[in-house]
């Protein structure tokens, strides 16, 4: 186990200016942070960030939320983006449709008739945002969304359409990639689409391209949930702030409120 101190260590009270984000926002989701926002008192988990890049890897519709209601600081998790304990997945859209799929597939100019395994390297080569893909009888049925050039621009602009239309029904979750399949046999209609590399993540900070929204999923070890900070000190000088957190992390401390779980955790009531 690692050292709890060290990981606690990780954390530090930033000004939300001097932060990077790799990806766009869903705007459903920043009202809804928004909403929350002005109405709690509490800043429960910490956006995680690369210490070296300032890259906010999990949290940017937070940073913006905050930024936008004029918060000038917000807590964040340090951590070493180059570690090979830091793994990089995606997140995969998934919706139930009351009706068949078709409708959906014919508005955004999708194909079907290819194998599972024919989108997947239509993905990988990015001639495809997306693949519809249903469970009937039994099989995989799969829809292809097509990029009419497979340049990163069309690709990017092709999930960005796709993720607004679904999200303007409301009919959209976000599964993470590797539970894709147990969402297919529970009835779900998954749109599989290509992870990212760290690298790609890097230079789209680095060349002020920001991927779709929702693209990225980092998995961090030791994270670090339930900071559960005032609100009021997101908007006092930083430095004070961060003076005030090591207060409230030294408290918890001297009276063993502070927990290490090893094992998989279920968070009910996240944002």
């Amino acid at each position: 186990m690692k050292n709890v101190m060290d990981i606690i260590r990780t954390l530090k009270v930033m000004p939300v200016s001097e932060l990077n984000v790799h990806e766009q926002i869903s705007l459903e989701h920043m009202k809804m942070l928004k909403r929350l926002f002005t109405t709690t008192k509490i800043f429960t988990n910490p956006i995680i960030v690369d210490e070296k890049s300032l890259n906010v890897l999990d949290g940017t519709h937070r940073l913006i939320a905050l930024k936008e209601l004029g918060y000038k600081n917000i807590l964040c998790q340090m951590v070493d983006y180059s570690s090979k304990e830091i793994k990089l997945g995606t997140w995969f859209p998934a919706f139930k449709f009351k009706k068949p799929a078709e409708g959906f597939v014919l508005k955004h100019e999708g194909e079907y008739g290819h194998s599972f395994e024919e989108g997947m390297k239509m993905l990988e080569k990015n001639e495809a945002a997306f693949m519809l893909v249903q469970m009937q009888g039994g099989k995989k049925r799969c829809a292809v969304f097509k990029t009419k050039k497979p340049t990163l621009k069309e690709f990017y602009a092709a999930q960005e359409s796709i993720i607004s239309d679904m999200e303007k029904m409301n009919y959209v979750i976000y599964i993470p990639d590797e539970l894709a399949e147990g969402y297919l046999k529970e009835g779900y209609n998954v749109l599989y689409r290509r992870g990212y590399t760290k690298k790609e993540v890097l230079d789209s900070v680095k060349n002020n391209k920001p991927l779709p929204a929702k693209s990225t999923r980092h998995v961090i070890p030791d994270r670090l949930l339930g900071a559960n900070i005032p609100m009021e000190y997101l908007v006092v000088d930083t430095e004070k702030a961060q003076e005030e957190l090591v207060k409230i992390i030294e408290k918890r401390a001297a009276r063993s409120a502070i927990r290490y779980y090893p094992e998989p955790v279920l968070v009910l009531d996240d944002y």
